[in-house]
């Protein structure tokens, strides 16, 4: 099976900041601490999660909450994913996944 990357709403600015399980806690935390200690974007940033990852946006933002003087507001949504299920005679399928 090999799995696409979800499709993204609108345009992707430069502050959302995607996780995913293998993301490198650290650094994603770097980077939303820049935005907001040099209040880049007017200080806002948007993390976004899908799935296991999820647990990882909550805990980055309340690691961010406790330094900075933030509004969390969580928000919740549906994407769809599709894979692609590659059968054993080699000839490629498509399903839909919601």
């Amino acid at each position: 099976m090999k799995k696409r990357t979800p499709q993204h709403g609108p345009k992707i600015q430069p502050n959302d900041i995607y996780l995913s399980r293998k993301s490198n806690l650290t650094s994603i935390y770097a980077r939303a601490k820049k935005i907001f200690q040099h209040n880049l974007y007017n200080g806002e940033c948007h993390i976004h999660a899908l799935g296991s990852a999820i647990p990882l946006a909550v805990e980055i933002s309340l690691q961010l909450q406790q330094e900075f003087p933030l509004v969390l507001s969580p928000k919740t949504d549906t994407v769809k994913l599709v894979d692609d299920f590659i059968p054993k005679n080699g000839v490629s399928c498509l399903t839909a996944l919601l």
